[in-house]
């Protein structure tokens, strides 16, 4: 494993212009599960707070807060105390929007250590499969195509908005007027 990625694991890695297609191929399904997964939090350690989904919300769940300039790379076990397993609430409150902190106070914590899951967040066994796979794509082009319609919907809705249009027409011989 070490002599493929060197330098980072093989979560982190991108692909290249000399990459077979068959690796191409590897890494794109690899991004899928990547976007449709989510961590489940045990020690909360090697799960990154602004790159990783693991907030128990479907769209999205990634963290929105702003990222703290001393902390773009800080894992979730900051925020644990290591000894009694208890967050650490002001160390949340002051890091989080409000939302968010009441949403991660809320995540339920293990009594003891334990390794953080990854799961299929679109399947109730937590397991991927093709068909929900599939399915995760189509709701996601569904909702970048409902995204778009409704931004170029109400950027015409401006330009209709200043223009005045009769509310009657009257049509005689063939010509129709206000």
């Amino acid at each position: 494993m070490f002599f493929f990625f060197p330098d980072c694991s093989i979560l982190e890695t991108k692909d290249s212009r000399s990459d077979s297609y068959a690796w191409k191929s590897i890494l794109k399904g690899w991004d899928v599960l990547l976007r449709g997964s989510q961590w489940w939090i045990g020690d909360g350690k090697f799960v990154k707070i602004w790159q990783n989904h693991w907030l128990p919300r479907k769209h999205p769940p990634l963290v929105l807060s702003p990222i703290v300039p001393s902390m773009e790379d800080a894992t979730v076990d900051i925020m644990i105390e290591a000894e009694t397993r208890q967050r650490s609430h002001d160390l949340i409150d002051g890091i989080f929007a409000p939302q968010e902190a009441k949403l991660i106070i809320t995540i339920p914590l293990a009594r003891i250590e334990s390794d953080n899951i990854v799961f299929w967040l679109l399947a109730k066994d937590g397991k991927y499969t093709r068909k929900s796979g599939y399915h995760f794509l189509k709701e996601e082009a569904d909702l970048e195509q409902h995204e778009d319609r409704s931004s170029r919907i109400s950027s015409y809705g401006r330009g209709f908005g200043l223009c005045t249009y009769p509310t009657r027409l009257s049509c005689v011989d063939g010509g129709c007027f206000p």
